[in-house]
């Protein structure tokens, strides 16, 4: 049984996932497993793979129709056998000691799940082959409320590839995807930390994740027009994640479930419309809740926006969306 199963979905990214795995393939820990998961590419990302990964029996390639990002990791998730399981995105780099990193804190603290921060590069990044992320780190170990705590307040981050985890938890816990949605991390971060009992959060001075920026990536695509999908797609993540986070933080996860709900209907109205039914809804539960539920001055302010489509329109103003897309 290796120590590491690392999980990549590859889809269209043929320029980019060369630099993925053969961070992944240099690392100097060796005890690893890397199941690359093709998601029904139609550009050259799988002759790609197969050019890096020829030959290194620690990597094998799984191909599938092409069903989304949630699907792909499940699928390597189904197939893992490694101790500790990990999330790669396949345009995004690992410093070569990350595992090695990884290892010796599990092994030093007996965690079940470790969180820790990352860095953002340019799209044109590239790595030396003697690419180190530095030793200096500090580690803190929580339990699954204080975990959970500073999730919802931002604290640690909620992205998949910001943790690696013990399998058997992941199983045992039907710990899978949501399948056809996009946001999936928002509600498998939720679920995960639920359910881990001790949690590692590492702070690197240099973080050993390098996440690129890439053009046309799932990330840039939430800054451009908003559509009726992501709106449904995001209800729906952050519903489940307050109804897996309320029997543990119930009053915490009260306050962040509203505060969320006003983030979305302030986001989505520019290019959807106040006059949109699944928003309008969304106002209703809004106004509905607002009495149970203490905010600060900032806060009031966003809410305000919802209650009153004159100060949305204001701030709207202000910031030049006005007339952009929706009304």
């Amino acid at each position: 049984m290796p120590r590491f199963s690392v999980i990549v979905p590859v889809y269209n990214v043929e320029t980019f996932v060369g630099d993925a795995l053969n961070s992944v393939k240099q690392q100097t820990f060796s005890d690893f497993e890397c199941i690359v998961v093709n998601d029904g590419s139609t550009d050259g990302s799988l002759e790609r793979i197969r050019k890096v990964t020829s030959g290194d029996a620690r990597f094998r390639i799984i191909s599938i129709q092409n069903s989304g990002l949630s699907e792909a990791r499940n699928t390597g998730i189904r197939s893992a056998v490694g101790e500790l399981i990990y999330y790669m995105d396949s345009d995004d780099i690992v410093a070569n000691n990350f595992l090695d990193t990884v290892d010796k804190v599990f092994r030093k603290y007996k965690i079940d799940t470790l969180s820790f921060n990352y860095q953002e590069v340019e799209e044109s990044f590239t790595a030396n082959n003697h690419f180190m992320n530095d030793s200096e780190f500090h580690v803190q170990i929580v339990d699954a409320r204080s975990g959970l705590k500073d999730l919802l307040a931002g604290k640690i981050h909620q992205m998949a590839w910001s943790y690696v985890t013990r399998t058997s938890l992941v199983k045992k816990n039907d710990l899978f995807f949501t399948k056809g949605v996009l946001f999936e991390d928002n509600n498998f971060a939720v679920k995960l930390l639920v359910v881990s009992n001790q949690i590692g959060i590492i702070h690197f001075m240099n973080p050993p994740y390098y996440l690129r920026q890439r053009t046309g990536s799932i990330t840039d695509a939430a800054y451009r027009k908003k559509t009726q999908k992501e709106l449904l797609d995001e209800i729906f993540v952050f519903s489940d994640a307050f109804r897996n986070c309320y029997p543990v933080l119930p009053e915490t996860s009260k306050s962040w479930f509203f505060k969320k709900r006003v983030h979305l209907y302030n986001k989505y109205s520019a290019d959807l419309g106040h006059s949109n039914p699944r928003l309008a809804s969304l106002r209703v539960e809004i106004l509905r809740d607002r009495p149970t539920i203490r905010i600060d001055i900032r806060e009031q302010l966003r809410f305000f926006r919802v209650k009153y489509k004159v100060v949305d329109k204001i701030v709207r103003f202000f910031y030049g969306e006005w007339g952009r897309h929706g009304s």
